[in-house]
């Protein structure tokens, strides 16, 4: 409990720090986005003060999130990424999180598959970060249409958990940081198998949120790589990433976990983080950023 409260403290004072030092976005290439993400969850909740309602039609074919069509029916190069927001009622808790992990077993068995990972929010009670990654689009479809996969479907209408998906894709000039041995079952590490102190129990993990105009793209990239090249040094460091969402050309996320809230708080009084933060803010990149507690089992 300790340990939860000091995650949600250090949120909300980075968040605080956030508000006193930025103004409420105005151009009008961010106000349909920034517009849409009013009311307590900020970035998670797609708006509104509560997350929606599933709607159920008794008898039909429940929807599947894993079910991702290419665009326009065209051959898919390279990774699959998805990321899945799922709105679960506090009573339902302990079943979905039972449910995915039954679902968890089976997806590290299959082939293709890279990362599959479950992560909760520390500032709200309803909402859980899925995110997975697979070799290709045609694993990813072999996953959507497994039993087990099917059965996950099932499980969520029963408990009407809402969802969202956001198909994600890695941009070619961007690095990475993923130290350990199972970080990504498909890359081995750069910085070698035993890379990394922490055991996942006791990691820090952060999700920051990039609103960026789309003429700022290639200096956000550039920007965030330059932080990045200061994350490696950092005592603790152990995952840093940055996709680009694919259904729209202004929201990005960044995703780190660090041994510790030490390594946390180190990481962002750093220089590297400063000049990061001051870049942003010449491109009017606005962001917000969420602590999140690990539910899975996926190495970190």
């Amino acid at each position: 409990m300790a340990r939860r409260f000091a995650l949600a403290a250090l949120s909300g004072l980075l968040l605080v720090g956030l508000a006193a030092a930025a103004r409420q976005p105005s151009p009008d290439w961010l106000r349909p986005f920034w517009t849409e993400e009013q009311g307590p969850m900020g970035a998670f909740t797609g708006g509104g003060a509560f997350p929606p309602t599933p709607v159920r039609s008794p008898g039909s074919q429940p929807a599947n999130p894993f079910a991702v069509e290419s665009g326009g029916g065209g051959k898919h190069e390279g990774d699959a990424i998805l990321a899945v927001r799922y709105y679960v009622a506090p009573e339902h808790h302990r079943h979905f999180i039972d449910a995915w992990r039954k679902l968890e077993d089976a997806v590290v068995q299959r082939k293709g598959n890279c990362v599959f990972d479950l992560k909760k929010t520390v500032d709200d009670d309803f909402a859980f970060l899925g995110y997975g990654e697979w070799s290709s689009l045609r694993d990813l479809d072999d996953h959507a249409h497994s039993k087990e996969a099917e059965e996950f479907v099932y499980r969520l209408q029963e408990m009407d958990v809402a969802w969202a998906v956001q198909p994600l894709y890695t941009p070619s000039d961007a690095g990475e940081l993923a130290r350990g041995p199972g970080a990504n079952r498909c890359k081995p590490s750069p910085d070698g198998p035993n890379a990394g102190r922490g055991k996942h129990g006791r990691m820090a993990h952060v999700l920051v949120r990039y609103w960026g105009p789309p003429s700022a793209h290639q200096d956000l990239v550039k920007a965030w790589g330059d932080a990045l090249e200061g994350v490696r040094k950092e005592g603790g460091s152990r995952i840093f990433s940055l996709r680009k969402t694919l259904n729209d050309n202004v929201q990005w996320y960044s995703y780190g976990t660090w041994d510790s809230m030490d390594d946390v708080q180190r990481h962002f009084e750093s220089d590297h983080v400063q000049k990061l933060r001051d870049r942003l803010g010449k491109l009017r990149v606005y962001w917000r950023l969420t602590m999140l507690h690990k539910i899975g089992d996926q190495p970190e």
